[in-house]
């Protein structure tokens, strides 16, 4: 069996994560995987394989600069003694210690799962990154519209980079769950249950959520807003609820590894994103039955949502597209803790509460959730293998 090395700073936390942990359970099978991670966390993804610690992170500019060398030298020497065929690497800040840590013989695949260009916009990150990506074997995007942006924004050959998307363990999503979970959460309210995942970081504007949400609350009084997740905006977020008024209505329940557990009872799933690089989360809920209101963001949610529509369209209204509600994008502006809401937030509150006042068709639930099959760990993990095979000739 070849070996492979899949390196990402944790196994919790963001989508990056998630996809390194589904990708190791993915190739488990057929290769001997090893696990590299920057430092434990609570709460992480399943995934399988060898798992090694390099217990190295620091907050400090002078520990993040010893720490980058350190990563680079211990990964080098493990990659050696294990005698690494392929390395994967997953987010930035494991690209660039996948890459100087290369050994001969040995190809190296550079994960890309953001918008590169609105991440690194300028300045001596955007050289750097340019280098990092030159010198990896191969680039694979989780989106087209990522895969176009990574080939412009930094002189890639196209040839270079493919596009394999996340994958989900849809049947899994469909399992055992607590039908009383939210009810539980959100007593007394009864609904409707709007929910969303995410960190709490600025890509994924919940604040846009919460600010919206207060206008959904005017017509649906008894309804909950539910944000899986955490971060740093959690105190942010935390004074936003409180100056509009829905502390008994907003429910920050933390990061939770299982998330089909509340999508399966919740009645709506909200994408605020301010980017993305493909939203994985939205597979998810729509393998859940979830109807969907999302942000048109560069990238992902079209693709997903309107599968046979131009990556480049842009909503500028509320849309109706085949497998959910699309609204224009939300502008990448710092949070605003305010009770002023832009236009984009009044068009995304409009959408929320034309998507809870529709029928639920049962025929478009089953259809959405047949087409997520197309996402799945056998379809995916397909896809990743043909490279794979092709690298390692």
């Amino acid at each position: 069996m070849k070996n492979i090395m899949i390196i990402t700073p944790s196994l919790s936390g963001g989508g990056a994560e998630h996809l390194a942990a589904d990708l190791s359970r993915e190739l488990a099978d057929k290769y001997n995987v090893a696990l590299v991670v920057y430092q434990e966390s609570e709460k992480e993804y399943e995934y399988k394989g060898t798992r090694y610690d390099l217990n190295l992170f620091s907050d400090s500019l002078e520990g993040k600069i010893t720490c980058a060398l350190k990563r680079c030298t211990k990964v080098k020497k493990l990659k050696r003694n294990l005698k690494t065929d392929l390395s994967i690497s997953f987010l930035p800040q494991a690209d660039y210690v996948n890459v100087f840590s290369k050994q001969k013989n040995e190809k190296v695949i550079i994960s890309v799962v953001s918008n590169m260009s609105l991440v690194f916009p300028g300045g001596i990150k955007k050289i750097f990154r340019k280098f990092v990506l030159k010198h990896a074997d191969h680039i694979v995007n989780v989106s087209e519209g990522v895969r176009e942006d990574v080939v412009k924004t930094f002189k890639i050959p196209f040839s270079k980079a493919s596009v394999i998307y996340n994958s989900c363990d849809i049947d899994a999503l469909r399992q055992d769950f607590n039908p009383d979970l939210l009810r539980s959460l959100c007593k007394p309210l009864k609904g409707p249950y709007i929910i969303t995942a995410g960190s709490f970081r600025h890509p994924k504007g919940h604040w846009h959520l919460i600010k919206a949400f207060s206008l959904v609350v005017k017509s649906y009084p008894q309804s909950a807003l539910i944000i899986l997740g955490d971060g740093i905006y959690k105190d942010k977020y935390a004074s936003l609820i409180d100056l509009l008024g829905l502390t008994k209505n907003v429910f920050l329940p933390g990061f939770v590894s299982n998330v089909n557990e509340y999508f399966n009872c919740a009645d709506l799933f909200a994408l605020s994103s301010i980017y993305e690089g493909f939203a994985t989360v939205l597979v998810e809920a729509l393998a859940c039955g979830l109807p969907i209101v999302s942000t048109d963001c560069e990238f992902g949610p079209r693709e997903i949502l309107a599968p046979d529509t131009p990556v480049t369209a842009k909503a500028s209204d509320i849309q109706k597209v085949e497998y959910g509600i699309l609204t224009p994008p939300f502008d990448n502006t710092p949070i605003q803790i305010t009770i002023d809401l832009s236009e984009e937030e009044l068009k995304f509150a409009e959408a929320i509460i034309l998507a809870l006042t529709q029928k639920r068709d049962q025929a478009s639930l089953d259809a959405a959730k047949q087409y997520c099959r197309r996402f799945g760990f056998d379809a995916i993990a397909c896809q990743w293998d043909k490279l794979l095979e092709s690298l390692l000739i």
